[in-house]
């Protein structure tokens, strides 16, 4: 039976250019050329009337639409028409004006106005909603259209093209799809577009009738509106599909036997098209099995796909290839050495497998060695080869099954908790997840979230911290606001209520920054002076009482603190390089109930309170710690305790010089380190370290450098868990995640950063 999309586009087979290619290439987007483009994106030119949405150039689910997967790269249309990309960036393929290889989505210079994004071999092409084209990255055979063939690190518009309505690049060719059904392509040979001519089995007539093109490494095929399919370019394969192994075909030649082919996607040496009805053919390359017909002979004509009849589109990577099915499956075959099948193994297949755990895409794209998924809800997963990062999960290890794309990337600061842990985003907004018992996410539930969920009714916040099962946030007029727990006053609202979303902490008005312990908080305010209220058993409140408070209370004595920070059971600020600290002090039976100066420091530039130690970050780098020493989180190589507030000169973290931030957890540390990389040290039996994979989960007296965030911009660390923000604001979370407070939509501990799930909303 036919479906819907294809009675349409037999509907329109009688009109003529333009209107008719508009409506077939609508159509063509539907059922295979973008699956899931919302009809919101649909850009409407200057009269009114509407061009192509998301205009892709090939009908292959998204592969040169939403995302595209290069060689060793990928890119993405995000909302509002700007694109993100990551993975190798060694010729600039990644468009942010550098050469450094990204392992997490960085968005492209200078566009937001893209509707489609098409991924090269070392280059990329994004089509604007004005019927431009731009391209960036490498051009040795002018693949980027600007008339030169200099590499460049930012796009550049594509000389002559402003009725573009699909964009595709792949080896060494990059072609557009103009509104009237002409082909137009450039790179090898022109460095300029150029018309492509003739089409073969109509001698002098020119190819006007286009409806989607894709580009192999060095074919290219286009879909006519008739459902043929023709081909041109290198055929040593039978890549073009006219049954013969000829060397190469200047003008367009016929695909054999295909008149009723819906969409079309080149790899780099074979073809595939899926027909009305879903099933899928293919022809050319087939040593291992790309062609899916469970053998690997070379194919000049096109073959069946075994076992696929209900298929919506097809791509094509290098030698493995991807089919969407309805219902939003996904299966692959050929190559599978970097796990690009995404069925779990490495183990070759010619014919279909099933990606696991993905039954909601809507579109798929192929690459080299990876393959990427748009799911229904706009999240991206992706599997496969990862040497250069382009799966994009912050790591670089080859993963043979979907994970997500890291999502979170606006982050600012991130803060872990008890069992839960919360962002600032940089518009002011605060997204949090893990235990929500006493709803210390914000969202107005008590359901846990394995993955971020946004704080109700923040949209202004300057800070966040979380205590144990509290959070709080700085408003940008000095307002504090607090939620979760609240036996015993912490949200500060004159309350013991527990608060499912924020509240005004009362009395508050001119906070600059915040800190939560234990069940306690603590505010830094303009003048210098320090304010805390919630639990104070141990004088952590520093207003030389034990008593509890539900609203804020003067810190004695200090008034030119620069920073606050809330451990377990005691508190500490920094003055002018200095450190004073109040309430449970270093042993076991010390209570300090108003602040005392740490002895022989007086270059500290940064504090930090963990559960029963403390570290100080001074001048030139080095960090100096104090208290509990059971789990060598002092990071001097012993276990041995330093219970009093004094500081010798030669006391340091061993083999740190560089740090320019410190962070506390229970039984761990962390510093950041000039450059990006972290470093922690001490408690390590729920991999909190990050330096894994872990055969015993052993204290680490030395540090424990985890090389995977070599880009990080701030590091936080909670009760047993670290987290750490990336360049980009992406973030990456690893420790104890039994409450899913790492954030990556599981409860299972992870030993090595990972990143955080977001949707972006």
């Amino acid at each position: 039976m036919m479906t819907h999309s294809q009675h349409a586009i037999r509907s329109v087979r009688g009109m003529r250019a333009p209107l008719r290619a508009l409506a077939l290439l609508v159509l063509a987007l539907a059922f295979g050329g973008c699956a899931g483009t919302d009809a919101e994106e649909e850009r409407a030119d200057a009269d009114g009337s509407q061009r192509m949405p998301a205009g892709v150039a090939g009908a292959d689910a998204g592969t040169h639409g939403r995302i595209s997967a290069g060689v060793d790269h990928t890119c993405m249309v995000r909302e509002g028409g700007t694109v993100a990309c990551w993975g190798a960036n060694s010729s600039g393929e990644v468009g942010d004006g550098t050469t450094t290889g990204r392992t997490a989505p960085v968005a492209v210079d200078g566009l937001d106005d893209a509707v489609a994004v098409s991924a090269g071999e070392a280059y990329t092409c994004a089509l604007r909603a004005a019927g431009t084209v731009a391209c960036w990255g490498s051009t040795p055979e002018g693949e980027l259209g600007d008339g030169t063939r200099a590499d460049r690190h930012t796009p550049v518009t594509v000389n002559g093209l402003d009725d573009a309505v699909g964009v595709t690049a792949r080896g060494r060719y990059s072609c557009a799809l103009r509104a009237d059904g002409t082909v137009a392509c450039w790179g090898v040979g022109s460095p300029t577009p150029t018309a492509v001519g003739g089409v073969g089995w109509r001698p002098g007539a020119a190819l006007s009738d286009a409806v989607a093109v894709s580009a192999g490494f060095r074919h290219v095929c286009a879909l006519r509106e008739s459902g043929e399919v023709a081909c041109w370019g290198n055929n040593e394969a039978g890549q073009l599909g006219n049954g013969t192994f000829s060397g190469n075909e200047d003008t367009p030649v016929a695909v054999a036997g295909l008149t009723d082919a819906t969409g079309v996607s080149a790899g780099a040496g074979h073809t595939c098209a899926v027909r009305e009805g879903g099933a899928v053919a293919c022809w050319g390359n087939n040593d291992v099995g790309q062609v899916g017909d469970g053998s690997t002979s070379y194919r000049a004509t096109p073959v069946a796909v075994e076992g696929l009849d209900d298929a919506v589109a097809v791509t094509g990577g290098i030698h493995h290839t991807c089919a969407l099915r309805e219902g939003g499956a996904v299966a692959c075959w050929g190559l599978n050495n970097s796990g690009e099948l995404g069925d779990g193994t490495t183990a070759l297949s010619t014919t279909p497998v099933a990606v696991d755990g993905l039954d909601d895409a809507v579109a798929v794209t192929g690459g080299g060695g990876h393959t990427c998924a748009l799911r229904a809800g706009g999240d991206a997963v992706c599997w496969g080869s990862n040497e250069f990062g382009e799966i994009g999960d912050g790591t670089s290890v080859a993963v043979p099954q979907a994970v997500a794309v890291e999502g979170l990337g606006d982050a600012v600061t991130v803060s872990p908790g008890g069992s839960h842990t919360c962002a600032l985003r940089a518009g002011g907004a605060v997204a949090c997840w893990g235990a929500n018992g006493n709803g210390q996410l914000g969202d107005g539930t008590t359901d846990p979230r394995p993955t971020p969920v946004v704080v109700d009714g923040l949209d202004n916040a300057v800070a966040v911290t979380t205590g144990m099962a509290h959070t709080c946030a700085v408003r940008d007029a000095g307002g504090v606001a607090c939620w979760g727990a609240n036996r015993s006053g912490q949200l500060g609202d004159g309350s013991t209520t527990a608060r499912h979303t924020p509240v005004a902490v009362e009395g508050l008005d001119d906070a600059v920054a915040v800190s939560a312990g234990q069940a306690y908080t603590c505010a830094l305010r303009e003048d210098g002076t320090l304010a805390c209220w919630g639990a104070n058993p141990f004088a952590q409140l520093g207003d030389g009482s034990t008593t509890d408070r539900a609203t804020p209370v003067a810190v004695e004595g200090v008034d030119d603190a620069v920073a606050v920070t809330g451990g377990h059971l005691h508190a500490c600020a920094l003055g002018d390089g200095g450190v004073v600290c109040w309430g449970r002090g270093p042993g076991p039976d010390d209570v300090t109930g108003t602040p005392t100066a740490v002895e022989g420091l007086t270059d500290a530039v940064a504090v930090a309170a963990g559960a029963a130690h403390t570290c100080a970050l001074r001048e030139g780098g080095a960090v100096a710690c104090w208290g509990a020493n059971s789990r060598k989180q002092l990071g001097d190589g012993t276990t041995a305790h330093r219970l009093e507030h004094r500081l010798e000169p030669a006391d340091a973290v061993e083999g740190l010089t560089d740090a320019v931030a410190v962070a506390a957890g229970a039984g761990h540390t962390c510093a950041l380190r000039e450059g990006g990389a972290v470093a922690c040290w001490g408690a390590n039996h729920f991999g909190q370290a990050g330096d894994g994979p872990i055969i015993s989960l052993e204290e680490r007296s030395g540090l424990a450098v985890t090389e995977v965030l070599a880009e990080a911009t701030a590091v936080g660390a909670g009760f047993d868990h670290s987290c750490a923000v990336r360049e980009g604001g992406a973030v990456a979370c690893w420790g104890n995640n039994g409450a899913g407070q790492l954030g990556d939509g599981s409860t299972g501990g992870r030993y090595t950063p990972t990143p955080v799930v977001f949707d972006g909303t």
